[in-house]
C-alpha cells in the first residue's frame, strides 16, 4: 500500500503571501519546533501588537504586552512614561525577561523581547516593519480613535522618542533591536491583513517543526536500523496489553508507528485496519516491507502525519486510538488533538497511551522546558506524564472514563526504563 501525506486541517493561506519581504534564519528557526513561546517586536505601527492578538485568538495562547506593563507603572508613579523611574522601567525589563524565560506558552510583544530571546532557541522571534506610508496611515487612523496617547506629536517624533528612551533607558540602540539577522521570521505587515500575517507565521512554524521532526527521526531510524530489525515483528507489551480492547475488523489510528511492529500485530490478530502514521518516511517505508513478509499490506496504511497537526480523519469512525511513546506535545496540544479524536471514536472505543514518567532516564537526562514537556540533549522533545496530568486530560472530557492505569517497566538500551500507560473508553 503507498505512502498517503496528509496536509494539517488548519487552513493555511495557499499563496505565497510574502515573496520577498520575509525571512527566517534556517539554522536556528527549525529548533524552534514547540513554540514556547513566541517574542514579537517592531517598530511603532509595524502591526507587532495586532499580530500578538491575533497570534493569540489562534492558538489559545497567553499574551504578555510590555507596554502594558509600563502603563501600569505610569499609573503607579503618577508620571509620564518617558520620565518612569529607573526601577519602575528595570521591574519591568526584569519582568519581560522572567515571562520569555518561564516555560510557559505565551506570545510576548514589546521592543526588546527579540534582544532577550537570542538565547532560547525555543522561542520563535518575529520582527514586524512595514512600509513609512502605512505605518504613518495607522498612526494617524490610531490618533483619530483615541488610541494614542500623545495627540500632538507626529509618528517620527514618536520613533525618535522611542529610539533615545531606549538607548538612555537600556542601552540599546535601534540597529541592536531591529537587526534582521538575530529574528526568525522577518515580516512585512504593509499590504497584507493581520489574519492573513498570522495564518502564514503558523505555517512556518509549522514547516519548520516538521522539517526539524521529519530529519530527526529519518536520521533516528536509519541509525538504528539494525537494532530494530530483530522487534519487527514482535509487539510492543503494551500493544499486547490493549488487544483485549480491539473488536474483530477494528479501525484503528496507530500513532508514531515507524516501522510498524504494533500496528502490524493488530492487523494480524484482529483482522484490523490499522492507519500507521508518522512524521519520518524511512520508518513507513521500513512499514511496507515488513507488511509483505506478514501479509498485512491490505489492512496496514502508511500515513506521513505531524501529530500535533492532528490531520487525520477517518469518515466511517474508529474503534481504537493507539499511541505509544509518540505523543511528545503540550498539554494546549493534548487537548486540541483529543478534541479532534474524539468525535471520530465510535462509542465504546478506546484511547490507549503509554508514555514516559519523571522517572523516566530519558526524562531524567532531559532539560524542563516548561509545563510537561522536556528536550532531550539531542533535541528531541518529550512529553512528562504523570498519574495527576492524565486524570486532567479525562476530567476535561466528560465523554471519556478512565479504564485503566498502570505504571510498568521494561529493559531497553541496556537499561531499566518505566512507563505509564492509560486505556480511557467513550461513554
Amino acid at each position: 500500500m503507498s505512502i498517503r501525506e496528509v496536509s494539517p486541517t488548519l487552513h493555511y493561506p495557499k499563496d505565497n503571501l510574502f515573496p520577498s519581504c520575509i525571512g527566517v534564519k534556517k539554522e536556528r528557526f527549525p529548533f524552534a519546533q514547540v513554540p514556547r513561546a513566541i517574542a514579537i517586536t517592531g517598530d511603532a505601527c509595524s502591526g507587532s501588537t495586532s499580530l500578538a492578538n491575533a497570534l493569540a485568538a489562534i492558538t489559545g495562547m497567553d499574551t504578555f504586552f510590555v507596554g502594558d506593563k509600563i502603563r501600569e507603572q505610569v499609573l503607579t508613579e503618577g508620571v509620564p512614561w518617558d520620565i518612569l523611574s529607573p526601577a519602575s522601567l528595570q521591574k519591568v525589563y526584569d519582568e519581560t525577561f522572567a515571562q520569555i524565560q518561564s516555560g510557559e506558552a505565551t506570545i510576548v510583544e514589546g521592543r526588546f523581547v527579540g534582544i532577550q530571546s537570542q538565547n532560547s532557541p525555543d522561542v520563535v522571534t518575529i520582527l514586524c516593519t512595514s512600509h513609512p506610508n502605512e505605518a504613518e496611515r495607522r498612526f494617524q487612523s490610531r490618533k483619530t480613535q483615541g488610541k494614542r496617547d500623545k495627540e500632538n506629536i507626529s509618528l517620527n517624533e514618536r520613533i525618535a522618542l522611542d529610539t533615545q528612551y531606549m538607548l538612555a533607558t537600556y542601552g540599546i540602540s535601534v540597529g541592536e533591536l531591529f537587526d534582521h539577522s538575530q529574528f526568525d521570521i522577518v515580516l512585512d505587515t504593509t499590504h497584507h491583513t493581520t489574519e492573513q500575517i498570522a495564518q502564514e507565521v503558523l505555517r512556518l512554524v509549522r514547516d519548520g517543526r516538521e522539517s526539524f521532526q521529519r530529519d530527526y527521526w529519518d536520521n533516528r531510524y536509519e541509525l538504528r536500523r539494525k537494532e530494530l530489525k530483530p522487534l519487527a515483528f514482535t509487539p510492543n507489551h503494551f500493544a499486547k496489553k490493549c488487544l483485549k480492547y480491539i473488536p474483530k475488523n477494528a479501525v484503528i489510528i496507530a500513532e508514531g508507528e515507524s516501522e510498524g511492529r504494533d500496528a502490524r500485530y493488530f492487523a494480524r490478530e484482529k483482522n484490523a485496519t490499522v492507519y500507521a502514521t508518522d512524521i519520518g518516511i524511512s520508518g513507513l517505508r521500513a512499514l511496507q516491507d515488513f507488511s509483505k513478509k506478514d501479509n498485512t499490506s491490505s489492512l496496514v496504511i502508511p500515513v506521513i502525519a505531524d501529530v500535533r497537526a492532528n490531520p487525520f480523519v477517518v469518515s466511517t469512525g474508529v474503534d481504537a486510538y493507539y499511541a505509544r511513546s509518540s505523543l511528545h506535545v503540550s498539554n494546549w496540544d493534548l487537548q486540541r488533538i483529543f478534541a479532534n479524536l474524539i468525535p471520530q471514536l465510535k462509542r465504546g472505543g478506546h484511547i490507549m497511551v503509554e508514555g514516559k514518567p519523571e522517572n523516566n532516564y530519558k526524562i531524567e537526562r532531559s532539560e524542563h522546558l516548561g509545563g510537561n514537556l522536556y528536550r532531550d540533549t539531542d533535541g528531541h522533545l518529550r512529553r512528562m506524564w504523570t498519574e495527576e496530568n492524565i486524570q486532567k486530560v479525562i476530567e476535561h472530557f466528560p465523554e471519556l472514563e478512565l479504564v485503566d492505569m498502570q505504571r510498568t517497566q521494561e529493559k531497553w538500551e541496556g537499561k531499566k526504563s518505566n512507563f505509564i500507560h492509560f486505556i480511557a473508553r467513550k461513554k
